[in-house]
């Protein structure tokens, strides 16, 4: 039976937490490709603090998208697209054992990733029929935006 109490990382200690945090680092992998495709640099944010190696900006743009990862997970879960079966122990890091996902388990959450992000939904601000993929440029976009023209009015996109 799939249990989550609680949100744990590096290194992940439940299969739930193992879905998000690979899913997020999907996530922050796409979002960091866009902001560079707008000309911003990653590595730069506002919400997420500067430290060396970490693409602040592609993190601060993440945090809108996390309830498709949070239902990405649900869904992989309640359709056995992967299984508690799919996880094993793996190496020890500061102390505590991460647990890791099996090869065969991984390409699978991939594909379901690849098949959420290219998901069409109307864009709020658009109108426009889009694949998540686009709605996650159109915001690297929006900041672009708004640190082009100096404006603090950035519009989010709100997922439920």
């Amino acid at each position: 039976m799939w249990k989550f109490t609680d949100r744990n990382r590096q290194p992940p200690r439940d299969p739930i937490n193992v879905l998000l945090s690979f899913g997020y680092t999907l996530l922050t992998r796409a979002a960091e490709s866009a902001v560079r495709a707008v000309g911003l640099d990653p590595y730069v944010g506002f919400l997420h603090k500067d430290a060396y190696n970490r693409p602040s900006l592609a993190l601060d743009l993440v945090e809108e998208f996390r309830p498709i990862i949070e239902g990405l997970a649900l869904h992989v879960c309640h359709h056995e697209l992967i299984r508690l079966a799919d996880f094993r122990p793996g190496d020890e890091t500061a102390g505590e054992r991460a647990l890791v996902m099996e090869r065969d388990a991984v390409k699978r959450y991939i594909g379901a990733y690849e098949e959420r992000m290219s998901k069409v939904l109307q864009h709020p601000r658009t109108g426009e029929q889009l694949a998540l993929w686009r709605f996650l440029e159109l915001q690297a976009q929006e900041v672009a935006r708004c640190l082009r023209e100096g404006t603090a009015a950035y519009q989010a996109v709100l997922f439920r």
